[in-house]
Protein backbone atom coordinates (compact mmCIF):
# COMPACT_ATOMS: atom_id res chain seq x y z
CA UNK A 1 0.00 0.00 0.00
CA UNK A 2 2.97 2.39 0.89
CA UNK A 3 5.35 3.23 -1.90
CA UNK A 4 8.19 2.31 -0.64
CA UNK A 5 10.45 4.28 -3.25
CA UNK A 6 8.60 7.60 -1.78
CA UNK A 7 9.06 7.12 2.33
CA UNK A 8 13.01 6.42 1.10
CA UNK A 9 12.99 9.75 -0.04
CA UNK A 10 12.64 11.31 2.76
CA UNK A 11 16.00 9.40 3.85
CA UNK A 12 18.56 10.59 1.78
CA UNK A 13 20.21 14.32 2.33
CA UNK A 14 20.07 15.72 -0.61
CA UNK A 15 16.54 15.37 -0.88
CA UNK A 16 15.74 16.41 2.80
CA UNK A 17 17.40 20.02 1.89
CA UNK A 18 15.45 20.38 -1.22
CA UNK A 19 12.38 19.78 0.52
CA UNK A 20 13.75 22.61 3.24
CA UNK A 21 15.03 25.06 0.58
CA UNK A 22 11.74 24.99 -1.12
CA UNK A 23 9.92 25.15 2.31
CA UNK A 24 12.38 28.33 3.49
CA UNK A 25 11.06 29.79 0.09
CA UNK A 26 7.66 29.29 0.40
CA UNK A 27 8.29 30.92 3.82
CA UNK A 28 9.64 34.37 1.78
CA UNK A 29 6.42 34.67 0.48
CA UNK A 30 4.67 34.30 3.88
CA UNK A 31 6.95 37.07 5.02
CA UNK A 32 5.40 39.19 1.77
CA UNK A 33 2.28 38.44 3.33
CA UNK A 34 2.58 40.21 6.32
CA UNK A 35 4.47 42.90 5.08
CA UNK A 36 1.67 43.63 2.30
CA UNK A 37 -0.33 43.36 5.71
CA UNK A 38 1.18 45.72 7.64
CA UNK A 39 1.30 48.41 4.24
CA UNK A 40 -2.36 47.92 4.02
CA UNK A 41 -3.45 48.44 7.76
CA UNK A 42 -1.94 51.59 7.20
CA UNK A 43 -2.85 52.70 3.86
CA UNK A 44 -6.81 51.56 4.71
CA UNK A 45 -7.12 50.51 7.99
CA UNK A 46 -6.90 47.82 9.80
CA UNK A 47 -10.04 46.11 9.34
CA UNK A 48 -10.53 46.25 6.03
CA UNK A 49 -6.94 44.95 5.84
CA UNK A 50 -7.79 42.01 7.45
CA UNK A 51 -11.07 41.59 5.46
CA UNK A 52 -9.14 41.87 2.26
CA UNK A 53 -6.30 39.37 4.05
CA UNK A 54 -9.30 36.50 4.91
CA UNK A 55 -11.44 37.08 1.54
CA UNK A 56 -8.31 35.92 -0.78
CA UNK A 57 -7.25 33.02 1.79
CA UNK A 58 -11.03 32.15 1.64
CA UNK A 59 -10.96 32.64 -2.24
CA UNK A 60 -8.12 30.31 -2.00
CA UNK A 61 -9.66 27.95 -0.19
CA UNK A 62 -12.88 27.81 -2.17
CA UNK A 63 -10.63 27.65 -5.27
CA UNK A 64 -8.45 24.83 -4.03
CA UNK A 65 -11.53 22.69 -2.81
CA UNK A 66 -13.05 23.13 -6.51
CA UNK A 67 -9.98 21.94 -8.31
CA UNK A 68 -9.47 18.77 -6.15
CA UNK A 69 -13.39 17.82 -7.06
CA UNK A 70 -12.97 18.65 -10.52
CA UNK A 71 -9.75 16.74 -10.99
CA UNK A 72 -11.34 13.80 -8.70
CA UNK A 73 -14.71 13.54 -10.88
CA UNK A 74 -12.77 13.78 -14.13
CA UNK A 75 -10.60 10.69 -12.89
CA UNK A 76 -13.57 9.33 -12.19
CA UNK A 77 -15.28 9.68 -15.48
CA UNK A 78 -12.01 8.57 -17.32
CA UNK A 79 -11.64 5.61 -15.16
CA UNK A 80 -15.22 4.30 -15.87
CA UNK A 81 -15.00 4.91 -19.22
CA UNK A 82 -12.15 3.00 -19.41
CA UNK A 83 -9.75 6.14 -20.40
CA UNK A 84 -5.80 6.87 -20.00
CA UNK A 85 -6.04 8.73 -16.53
CA UNK A 86 -2.21 9.39 -16.75
CA UNK A 87 -3.02 13.20 -17.30
CA UNK A 88 -5.28 13.63 -14.58
CA UNK A 89 -2.68 11.94 -12.22
CA UNK A 90 -0.37 14.47 -13.04
CA UNK A 91 -2.62 17.05 -12.68
CA UNK A 92 -3.58 15.99 -9.09
CA UNK A 93 0.86 15.29 -8.46
CA UNK A 94 0.87 19.18 -9.76
CA UNK A 95 -1.75 21.01 -7.89
CA UNK A 96 -0.10 20.03 -4.48
CA UNK A 97 2.51 22.64 -4.76
CA UNK A 98 -0.14 24.74 -5.08
CA UNK A 99 -2.02 23.80 -1.84
CA UNK A 100 1.31 24.77 -0.12
CA UNK A 101 0.22 28.63 -0.56
CA UNK A 102 -3.07 28.16 -0.15
CA UNK A 103 -3.13 26.17 2.98
CA UNK A 104 -1.80 29.46 4.50
CA UNK A 105 -3.73 32.85 4.68
CA UNK A 106 -2.60 35.50 2.61
CA UNK A 107 -2.69 37.69 -0.53
CA UNK A 108 0.29 36.77 -2.09
CA UNK A 109 0.45 33.26 -1.21
CA UNK A 110 -3.03 32.93 -2.94
CA UNK A 111 -2.47 34.71 -5.84
CA UNK A 112 0.61 32.27 -6.42
CA UNK A 113 -1.61 29.42 -5.48
CA UNK A 114 -3.48 30.42 -8.26
CA UNK A 115 -0.70 31.39 -10.64
CA UNK A 116 0.36 27.19 -10.28
CA UNK A 117 -3.04 26.06 -10.10
CA UNK A 118 -3.27 27.20 -14.33
CA UNK A 119 -3.20 23.69 -16.26
CA UNK A 120 -0.09 24.26 -18.04
CA UNK A 121 2.03 24.99 -14.90
CA UNK A 122 -0.01 22.28 -13.26
CA UNK A 123 0.87 19.51 -15.63
CA UNK A 124 4.59 20.48 -15.52
CA UNK A 125 4.61 20.60 -11.81
CA UNK A 126 3.14 17.23 -11.40
CA UNK A 127 5.31 15.66 -14.19
CA UNK A 128 8.62 16.96 -12.23
CA UNK A 129 6.91 15.91 -8.87
CA UNK A 130 6.39 12.22 -10.51
CA UNK A 131 10.13 12.39 -12.07
CA UNK A 132 11.41 13.16 -9.31
CA UNK A 133 9.34 11.15 -6.63
CA UNK A 134 9.31 7.95 -8.90
CA UNK A 135 5.90 8.22 -8.35
CA UNK A 136 4.52 4.77 -10.22
CA UNK A 137 1.54 5.70 -11.70
CA UNK A 138 0.02 2.20 -12.72
CA UNK A 139 -0.02 0.80 -9.46
CA UNK A 140 -1.74 4.07 -7.89
CA UNK A 141 -4.35 3.18 -10.81
CA UNK A 142 -4.54 -0.46 -9.64
CA UNK A 143 -5.40 0.87 -6.51
CA UNK A 144 -7.43 3.20 -6.95
CA UNK A 145 -9.72 0.83 -9.53
CA UNK A 146 -10.41 -1.14 -6.15
CA UNK A 147 -11.88 2.12 -4.46
CA UNK A 148 -13.86 3.69 -7.43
Amino acid sequence: MVNIRLFLFFFKKENIFKILLFLTLASLLFLGDIVLLVFLMRLIGTYLAFSLFFLFTALGQIGLFRTFSVLLDSLSLTKSEGGDCRNHYLAYAGTVPSLVYMVYPGILSTLVGFLLLLAPIRKVLGRLISDKLEIDWDEINEYLFLLL
